[in-house]
This record gives structure tokens, sequence and C-alpha cells, in this order.
């Protein structure tokens, strides 16, 4: 008799940038560090245009730092890689 055993595990990935310390995110009203478009299109693995467009949705959060560059939140980070990654399961 052979049994089929099925095992279910859930990730849970924080983000930090070494260059963004540790700064208040008005939208999630919680800690996060900021971190580079550049930063977040590698972790999730999208190309900019995706993320851009998740931008637009609000779906990330998005300040501008001060040379005029955007910076996103860590935390809505994570929240779209678990959203992303429950879509493919």
């Amino acid at each position: 008799m052979i049994r089929e055993i099925t095992i279910e595990t859930t990730e849970r990935v924080s983000f930090q940038s070494t260059q963004n310390p540790s700064v208040w995110c008005a939208r999630c009203a919680r800690q996060t560090n900021r971190l580079s478009l550049e930063e977040a299109v590698a972790l999730l693995g999208v190309d900019s245009a995706v993320l851009n467009r998740w931008v637009m949705e609000g779906k990330l959060h998005v300040e501008t730092s001060g040379q005029g560059q955007w910076t996103v939140c860590g935390n809505s980070l994570s929240l779209i890689r678990e959203q992303e990654d429950e879509r493919e399961d």
C-alpha cells in the first residue's frame, strides 16, 4: 500500500535595504525599510513596467526620495510577494 503525503509550507520574506534605514510608511502606518525600484524589481523578479503598474494601482507604496527617485515600502513589497506566491499555487 502506497500512501501519499502532501506538505504545504508558507514562507514569509522580509526585505531590508542596506542603503535605506527603517522609516515610517504613512500608508501602512508601520515602520518599514525603503528600497530602490531596482532592488524591488530584482527581489520580485518582474520588469519595471509591472512594478510601475502596481504603483499606479496602489498596490505598492512609494515615496520620492530627496534625489527625486521613488523608494518602495518594504511592507507593501512583502505583501505583493505573498500575493504573487499564492496565485502561483
